[in-house]
């Protein structure tokens, strides 16, 4: 029997499209207030990872900047103004500060901690971090292992001071003697030239928090010398 107002519409029938009941309304704002949170935590998780890989990128081109240009200069001086008109040489090792101040001026200085020059080998002794001595990754500069250790900080403002001196190695004492620049060699045969390691260590402080307080960075490079003058074998 059909009830109701006689054209086939039940009393007690729902209507498409009607009205959604107010346990449906409640049911919706209690599954947002569970994902709201975890969508924004996955956001601020991008953001700040986001941030990570920029700095990272730029680490590298600065690394392989710095590391081009300590391979052109190789054991010659550069000459720089000394603001006083008057030409002043510096080795290597200042260029390759300098070139990398300029890759990294969108860092925080105080992120930037060490910097190592470094002799390396060829591909097969492996890639540029693991070829990277670890006494200078610790902090201090070796005669035994190569490689210069210096602090980003004391590189950058000698750079801007047109400090030279920093980057010598001079009485047999200073960060510049475990490799000196001048010692470098780029010949007389095409096996003499050596290999030049760069390598750079940030500690970069994310923004949000949510992943961390920080991340250690670490990047390195490595470039044959520009020969010199050569001989015939």
């Amino acid at each position: 029997m059909m009830t109701g107002d006689g054209r086939g519409r039940g009393a007690g029938v729902v209507v498409p499209g009607g009205p959604r009941r107010f346990d449906d309304r409640g049911s919706a704002v209690i599954e947002a207030a569970l994902v709201s949170p975890i969508v924004l935590i996955l956001l601020l998780a991008v953001f700040d990872y986001g941030l990570l890989f920029r700095d990272y990128l730029t680490m590298g081109d600065a690394v392989g900047d710095a590391t081009r240009a300590g391979a052109v200069q190789g054991n010659r001086p550069a000459f720089i103004d000394d603001g006083s008109g008057n030409q002043v040489g510096v080795t290597a090792d200042f260029v390759i500060a300098s070139t990398m101040r300029q890759g990294l001026v969108g860092l925080p200085i105080e992120s930037i901690t060490g910097i190592v020059v470094f002799r390396a080998g060829g591909p097969a002794l492996g890639s540029p971090l693991e070829q990277v001595p670890d006494v200078c990754k610790n902090g201090s500069s070796s005669v035994g292992a190569a490689c210069n250790y210096y602090n980003a900080r004391d590189a950058f403002e000698a750079v801007a001071a047109g400090d030279g001196s920093f980057f010598q190695c001079t009485g047999g004492s200073g960060s510049a003697c475990g490799w000196p620049p001048g010692t470098r060699e780029d010949g007389p045969s095409v096996m003499d030239i050596d290999y030049l390691g760069v390598y750079l260590e940030i500690d970069r402080s994310f923004v949000t928090g949510i992943v961390g307080d920080e991340q250690n960075l670490e990047y390195a490079a490595i470039q044959r010398l520009e020969p010199g003058r050569l001989d015939d074998v």
